[in-house]
């Protein structure tokens, strides 16, 4: 059932072949008084153009930059997670994305997370289960500019990240379903040591 989901999904993206975007040498952005990350000159989007852009698309990021806790982020330098992968998202309606991401286990295992989500669409701000956190900056036929939360640091606070997502082809998707197939949530309900 999940496969002809997965398929039927799938064959509703687009595919796009056009080069991505240049980047600036850095950028600054802010912080509130809860420590969450946010770009104050974003463009409000509707829900309408979120849903046009957004859903029914899977996302796969490019390029990761830390954003430091003065707000400044350098784009000369990637940043590089220890331990496990970048996530890459599938947004399947107004209210739920699937989260796909390896684990380093051994053997590692590779799933995904189904979460709900909402967006503030005066900030482009989405909230979600699993600490999902991420303000969208910009979007365009193939690629999505986000501030997303990394995690906690040691001094716990939350760390955040500038990311460019490429929209991930059909065939991408469908690869993606097919090596991200344990489903965590499940998996977490019978091993709740995990």
């Amino acid at each position: 059932m999940l496969c002809l989901l997965a398929c039927s999904l799938a064959s509703c993206q687009k595919e796009h072949e056009e080069p991505y975007s240049s980047m600036p040498t850095d950028r600054i952005f802010s912080f509130d008084e809860n420590g969450i990350c946010y770009d104050p000159s974003v463009q409000p989007m509707s829900a309408a153009e979120f849903q046009q852009s957004v859903i029914n698309y899977s996302w796969a990021p490019i390029k990761t930059h830390k954003i430091h806790a003065n707000g400044y982020c350098s784009l000369k330098e990637p940043y590089v997670l220890d331990g496990g992968s970048y996530a890459n998202y599938y947004f399947e309606n107004e209210s739920t994305v699937k989260e796909y991401f390896s684990i380093a286990t051994y053997p590692p295992l590779s799933g995904f997370l189904r979460c709900t989500y909402r967006l503030d669409p005066t900030n482009n701000r989405i909230v979600g289960d699993y600490n999902m956190d991420m303000q969208v900056l910009s979007v365009s036929e193939t690629e999505m500019e986000v501030i997303q939360r990394l995690g906690v640091s040691s001094q716990n606070k939350p760390m955040y990240s500038y990311t460019i997502f490429k929209r991930m082809s059909s065939q991408e998707f469908q690869e993606m379903e097919e090596t991200h197939n344990t489903d965590f949530q499940e998996l977490w309900g019978r091993y709740p040591q995990w």
